[in-house]
Order: structure tokens, then sequence, then C-alpha cells
């Protein structure tokens, strides 16, 4: 974990870490749950204070149409979602990603928090405005009292979204997100860039033959 690419955005009783390529895969490939990588998960957790028991680890399902599922934390593996949300205190949530947006939204003023994964797929289907939709329908938020950090991502030359005229996940993004009412200078910016920063696995630069290892780090959220 580099102290300097976490998030600075949220409030004390809100913890959102991610973890580096020195903490080791957190996932390996697009569905396997390795040994490996359920004791970096494991170690990661207890590293940072959270329970590995008691944690909720989501992925997506690519052999779908839709690519905005949400559901509410469940401890244990939740394979097949796309965005998961608790208001319960010490209720780990951890995604494992690479070169998609691990986006978290937090509203103070009813005690929720959700992460959601946003790539390509998602990002078509509008993803960054209906995970806020979800909060204001489930629990009642106001978009204007998120806070959001856009985690590590692409560089759009790198990884241009060719739906959007070749733009970047994070100028997309942010614009999706301010639409649903999120105020702007609620909305931080990971400067991490997955293409070229090697602490960061990167899926499209593996598949590029520029990296080794087809990893995932994690992104992990608890209110405390």
């Amino acid at each position: 974990m580099i102290i300097a690419d976490q998030p600075t955005i949220f409030p004390s009783n809100l913890q959102v870490v991610v973890s580096s390529v020195s903490d080791g895969s957190m996932k390996d490939g697009v569905d396997l749950m390795t040994p490996d990588a359920i004791r970096n998960r494991e170690v990661f957790l207890h590293s940072v204070g959270m329970s590995p028991a008691r944690a909720a680890v989501f992925y997506a399902d690519y052999q779908t149409d839709d690519f905005c599922h949400y559901e509410v934390a469940t401890s244990g593996l939740m394979p097949g979602v796309d965005g998961v949300l608790t208001q319960q205190s010490g209720q780990p949530i951890l995604l494992p990603i690479a070169d998609c947006v691990a986006t978290v939204l937090y509203d103070s003023v009813h005690q929720a928090v959700m992460i959601s994964h946003l790539g390509r797929h998602s990002t078509e289907q509008f993803g960054g405005r209906k995970s806020v939709e979800y909060m204001t329908q489930t629990h009642g938020t106001n978009p204007k009292d998120l806070l959001v950090w856009l985690g590590p991502s692409p560089n759009g030359k790198d990884y241009p979204l060719r739906a959007f005229d070749g733009r970047s996940f994070t100028d997309v993004l942010a614009e999706q997100l301010k639409d649903s009412g999120v105020i702007a200078e609620n909305i931080e910016i990971s400067l991490v860039d997955t293409s070229t920063n090697r602490n960061y696995f990167s899926h499209s630069q593996f598949l590029k033959g520029q990296q080794v290892t087809d990893g995932r780090y994690a992104v992990a959220a608890m209110i405390i």
C-alpha cells in the first residue's frame, strides 16, 4: 500500500484503502480465486484493521448484458455484482480490480458507503449515474451529500473509451456523476495512471505484453 496514493476526501469515520503490487494480486484473471489471492486479501485486510471473515468481496460477471447490478453487502464472495453498498459499521467491502475504476461513494447523512465497479461496459451503460440512482432509490441519498473517489485508472491515450469519442474513464465518469447531481468539489480523482504506474496491475498492459502478471489490486472500504 502506498500512502501517497490513498484517498483524502473522506471523513475519519470512513476507511478507504487501495493496495498496490507489493501487496500481491487480490484475484487472478477474470474468474479465478486462487489460494494465493485469498491469502493476499486476508493479509492486506488484516494490515489495515479490517476483518477478512466479514469482508464482502465482489467482482463482475462478463457473461451478461447488465453491468450495473448492485446489492447490499454480505460476508463472503459476491460474484456477478457490479456494486456493493453497506450501512453497517465494521463491514468491509473489497473489490479486486485492474484498469476499471473502483469508485467509492459515501453518503454521510445516511451513513452509507458503496463501491462501484466502473469498467468500459458499465461506463457505456452510464454506471456512474446508475450508482448514484441506486443510493438515492434504496437509501434516500441526496446526490449533493455524496463524497466520491474515482480510483486508479488508465489514461485516455492508452485506453480510450471509443463509445465516448476516445475520452478517458475519469473524464466520462466525472461527467456522469456531476450530471447525477454530485457536486464537482465533492469528487476526488486518483492521480494514479495504471497504464504507466508499475505499482499497480493493469489488465490492458498485460494483454499488450507490457506487464508480466495479470493481477488485480484491491480497493476496500469500511465504516468505522
